[in-house]
């Protein structure tokens, strides 16, 4: 699945209705969190884990965080195993 374009505040609205359970159907909200996941860059299933966990839901801009710092120090650890093998291969 590709990316999804959403912003801070969209996708803490977003987290901030399925918390308040404001959604039509089990679908709607499972779209929802698959839009999140891709949105913020997360494995699937990742953003509701955030979301039901801790048992207290936290500030939907505190999931958004949340989600946004894993996904950028997943980033940061690929760019040096990049940079890496690269070197090795120059090394060769």
């Amino acid at each position: 699945m590709r990316p999804v374009d959403m912003s801070r505040a969209e996708a803490s609205a977003l987290v901030q209705r399925i918390i308040d359970v404001d959604y039509v159907s089990d679908d709607e909200v499972d779209d929802w969190l698959d839009r999140l996941d891709r949105a913020l860059g997360c494995p699937s299933g990742h953003v509701s884990g955030l979301i039901v966990w801790p048992p207290e839901s936290p500030h939907p801009s505190v999931t958004t965080q949340r989600s946004m710092t894993i996904t950028s120090a997943r980033r940061r650890r690929r760019r040096q195993e990049c940079e890496e093998e690269a070197a090795r291969w120059e090394a060769c």
